[in-house]
């Protein structure tokens, strides 16, 4: 059960790190097993992988409802134990973390990756996508770019918009207030995506109910801690296995239940309720078959995880198109097993380059401005 972390006054939660890593692989592998050869488009094995890695497109739905859970309880800790919700701070914080690696791709994105094509002898290529929505943070409501690398930016931005009003939500309403918001974000945005905007995957005010779940999520175990780990130490491991075993059921038979409108509008809201699930249980229940927090694999690849996100298409990029220019993309195994395995590992060695030379500096500065808890 996670509060504050030992020899630590700031809030923890150790566990969440390992789920960013389990997010981050989801998403891995929606974007890896990618051809354009016919021969191995054809293949029942490629098709049947690439329906399966799609699912884990909804690993972005993970990390929303882990970033509305842990925003939230922060937010609520700061204002409850610290007295105030310092936005400045809040801001500060969230700037200094997301801001440089974001900044970065958008330089590679729109300067590098032309610059590479033009000196391999593709003198047409530019970059369709306007910088100026990635600027401010609305490149989700804007046609997708040409280049992969900043098609992971849109659910970037999203976070951006939420980390923008939601601490205003926090510091200016009371808790009741702010629960009635909390579940009037995720009643509208059902409702939009049923009547207005349809499923709208990448559009902001459809993603909200994952970030607001897990902003409820918090709530609940923020202002009621002793019925949490009541309820928490109540779950036994077989009730922990089942809920599982269903959620994971829900995802393989999602082909299926896209036939039912009224599901297929509002499913995120069922995904993100089984995230919320998986938050709560590894975070307070002592009875779970599975902890995060002690695979140090796992914690230390939740802490580079954003680096992974962000950078994992790059390294995609960059393997297929070496790959082809060694005539080594030809084969279904090279596509489907080589491929992924040195995709991740490439990612994987960006992300560590990433947070100890580039971003380390930054999550120093950022420490400075962090929220300092009292009597947990």
């Amino acid at each position: 059960m996670s509060t504050v972390a030992p020899n630590k006054s700031t809030l923890y939660f150790k566990e969440l790190d390992g789920l960013r890593f389990f997010a981050f692989f989801a998403v891995f592998l929606a974007h890896s097993f990618y051809s354009e050869n016919p021969g191995i488009t054809a293949s029942p094995i490629y098709t049947t992988a690439r329906e399966i890695g799609h699912l884990g497109i909804f690993g972005v739905n993970f990390f929303f409802v882990l970033s509305g859970f842990l925003i939230t309880y922060l937010l609520l800790t700061e204002k409850y134990k610290v007295g105030k919700v310092r936005l400045g701070y809040f801001y500060l914080r969230r700037v200094l973390r997301i801001w440089p690696l974001y900044f970065l791709i958008l330089l590679v994105g729109f300067w590098l990756v032309p610059t590479v094509q033009h000196l391999l002898g593709n003198p047409e290529y530019r970059e369709t996508a306007l910088l100026w929505p990635f600027l401010l943070f609305i490149n989700n409501f804007f046609e997708a770019p040409q280049t992969a690398i900043l098609g992971v930016l849109w659910s970037i931005a999203i976070e951006e918009q939420f980390y923008a009003f939601w601490p205003l939500v926090i510091r200016f309403l009371n808790a009741k207030l702010t629960l009635i918001f909390t579940v009037g974000v995720i009643v509208a945005s059902a409702l939009l995506r049923t009547f207005v905007i349809g499923w709208g995957y990448d559009h902001s005010l459809s993603c909200m109910s994952d970030l607001a779940i897990g902003a409820l999520l918090a709530w609940l175990c923020y202002f009621y801690p002793q019925q949490r780990d009541r309820i928490a130490s109540r779950i036994k491991t077989w009730q922990i296995v089942v809920v599982y075993v269903a959620g994971f059921l829900l995802f393989a038979f999602r082909p299926a239940l896209a036939g039912i409108t009224l599901y297929y509008l509002n499913e995120r809201i069922i995904y993100s309720l089984f995230f919320a699930f998986v938050i709560f249980e590894q975070c307070f229940s002592p009875n779970s078959f599975f902890s995060t927090a002690n695979k140090r694999f796992l914690v230390r690849s939740g802490v580079i995880s954003y680096g992974l996100y962000m950078l994992h298409f790059t390294a995609i990029y960059v393997t297929l198109k070496v790959m082809e220019a060694l005539h080594f993309a030809d084969q279904l195994w090279q596509v489907m097993l080589f491929a992924p395995i040195v995709s991740f590992g490439f990612s994987y060695g960006l992300a560590i380059l990433s947070y100890r030379f580039f971003e380390t500096p930054f999550l120093k500065l950022k420490k400075m401005f962090s929220v300092v808890v009292k009597g947990s």
